[in-house]
């Protein structure tokens, strides 16, 4: 949980983390519960220290007003943490972060509300020394993005940067569990945006609802502090010009002393999060944007070979140009909570694929033009996985694997075992009715007197769950088999 290099963690001090360590061990480990030895390795603490985090944490749970969504119980050889459904972790880690001094200090900085160490101190509860290594840490935070924090404990850099980070920071603390604005900036971007909804888009889901909440409230902040984008940037090339001229109205008739900066800004922000959806909207791509994705393309194709579908490639180009294109627009960074998210069976089943996009990302590390494309190194390698997992065939990916279905009950119910077989998209399967030299596996509920060249596997009829489970393990072992032979 990040933002270029922040985690939400290095908010809390030592103890905190170890709260939220424990917390989290209980939340994913297997019914939720764990042994006291569990816990003390894990934690790398002796008994004693691990009963005061315990009872630390479940303080905090009755603090935080938490004690009706969990409840930590305490028996005799493990420790057993009970969770409702609608909730986990992060309403913790939330509470944990809000109430830590370093957020404090940041949120006042950010609003302009920061009257000083020594009164900071004293209405804080935290001594001068601890609050002047708050400041240093907090501006070694702020060393990893491109704003900095002046003597006069002011944010000095870009416009657009400032914004950027102010929105990454309150939603990833915040998202949709509270807001972080004082009531009138609250009640005026509320009004903003059910005003855009209803003259502009009433398709908005939940979160980019709150995510342009978000954005009207820091627009509002920054310019009743007198700041305004100070940088250049096109937009308006790139949609239809009714387009433009819809989302360049409702701004200028919100908000007063507002220049072309400031209207491309806040459409640019609707392009990056998916507000201005590129199907619809996008007429064409700046030239940055073709230029990365014609070099992602072609190295694509020096590692793995042409496209044999040129739907296939154009369908890859215009998921790549977008995601480009969303970065060159703004710098989207990351939100804190922002992370490469890679699936152990990504890992296993598209290793090749995941090493190449890192390899592509790291590359352009040392490129000042695709710098940009590093910067936003986990926003587009998540793009880049997902997109080329979903676009390409899974012969792509790996060999075929043979699967031959007879059941003793007939045509009618092999189909229906075929139907769900089929839901394991990304092994490449192929059905056939008849066993042959090329069958990898039977799948029957009749026991098998002869030997068989292939593996086979003998069902309950219906199947149960461990049924499935067994299927799955045989043919990723197949597929492994398979591929320690090309």
């Amino acid at each position: 949980m990040q933002i270029r290099g922040i985690y939400m963690e290095e908010f809390l001090d030592k103890i905190d983390n170890r709260k939220f360590f424990l917390f989290k061990a209980l939340e994913e480990s297997y019914r939720n519960r764990l042994t006291y030895s569990e816990l003390m390795e894990a934690l790398n603490v002796s008994e004693f220290v691990l009963m005061r985090i315990l009872n630390d944490l479940e303080d905090d749970l009755q603090k935080f007003d938490l004690t009706e969504s969990f409840n930590i119980i305490k028996y005799k050889k493990y420790v057993q943490l009970e969770e409702k459904l609608d909730v986990n972790s992060e309403i913790l880690l939330h509470k944990l972060v809000i109430n830590s001094p370093k957020f404090k200090m940041i949120d006042c900085i950010l609003k302009k509300e920061f009257s000083g160490v020594s009164i900071f101190s004293e209405e804080n509860y935290v001594n001068m020394p601890k609050a002047y290594s708050y400041i240093k840490e907090i501006k070694k935070l702020f060393i990893r993005t491109r704003i900095k924090i002046n003597a006069k404990f002011e944010l000095v850099g870009n416009e657009m940067d400032q914004r950027m980070f102010m929105f990454n920071f309150y939603y990833s603390i915040f998202g949709n569990i509270d807001t972080p604005f004082h009531r009138n900036i609250s009640e005026e971007a509320e009004l903003l945006t059910a005003q855009f909804k209803m003259e502009c888009y009433p398709r908005l889901s939940i979160i980019q609802t709150n995510k342009l909440l978000y954005l009207f409230s820091i627009i509002l902040i920054r310019q009743k502090n007198g700041e305004y984008i100070d940088s250049e940037m096109t937009v308006r090339d790139y949609l239809r010009e009714e387009d433009y001229q819809m989302y360049s109205l409702f701004f200028r008739s919100k908000f007063i002393e507002i220049d072309d900066k400031e209207i491309n800004f806040f459409i640019a922000f609707l392009i990056s999060e998916n507000i201005i959806n590129s199907d619809e909207n996008v007429i064409k791509y700046n030239q940055q944007s073709i230029n990365t994705t014609e070099l992602f393309l072609s190295r694509f194709v020096e590692r793995f070979g042409k496209f044999e579908d040129f739907r296939l490639k154009r369908k890859i180009e215009e998921g790549l140009n977008h995601a480009h294109f969303k970065v060159s627009l703004i710098n989207r960074t990351k939100y804190f909570r922002d992370e490469f998210i890679v699936f152990p069976f990504i890992k296993e089943q598209y290793g090749e694929i995941l090493q190449f996009c890192d390899e592509f990302v790291e590359s352009c590390r040392r490129t000042p033009s695709l710098k940009i494309v590093y910067l936003n190194k986990e926003f587009l390698l998540n793009e880049y996985i997902y997109l080329i997992i979903n676009s390409m065939p899974a012969s792509f990916f790996m060999k075929e694997i043979n699967v031959c279905v007879d059941f003793l009950l007939g045509k009618n119910y092999n189909e229906m075992i075929i139907k769900n077989i089929k839901t394991f998209e990304f092994l490449n399967i192929e059905i056939q009715e008849n066993l042959d030299l090329k069958t990898d596996l039977l799948l029957t509920d009749s026991l098998m007197k002869n030997e068989l060249t292939c593996d086979y596997i003998i069902w309950n009829t219906p199947p149960t769950t461990q049924d499935w489970g067994n299927l799955g393990e045989l043919l990723v072992k197949i597929k492994k088999k398979k591929e320690m032979k090309r």
